[in-house]
């Protein structure tokens, strides 16, 4: 695969996992949160399994670092999902007992 298409591929995943996640849109459309979650995972273990071809030898630390990046944001937009399902049960049981 070509690193400058790799490049691109990191930067769109990137703007796609803050632009859903900051615009809340995936509260209505959870659909669009899972999708961002498997481009994470998917991309974060492309890049510890093969990551870039350019970056091999002493740069490869960098292909770990950024795979690592990746599954770190899975794991941090998997606890603003966790925070978000809490809250709408706190808001349900709320209701209720009005």
């Amino acid at each position: 695969m070509n690193s400058d298409l790799i490049l691109m591929l990191l930067i769109g995943i990137m703007a796609i996992n803050h632009f859903i996640i900051r615009t809340k849109q995936w509260h209505q459309k959870m659909w669009l949160f899972w999708a961002c979650q498997l481009c994470n995972v998917l991309f974060g273990s492309f890049m510890l399994l093969w990551g870039i071809p350019e970056f091999k030898d002493v740069l490869e630390v960098i292909n770990i670092l950024v795979g690592l990046l990746f599954l770190y944001h899975a794991v941090q937009n998997h606890l603003i999902l966790q925070r978000h399902l809490r809250n709408q049960k706190e808001e349900q049981r709320i209701n209720e007992t009005e």
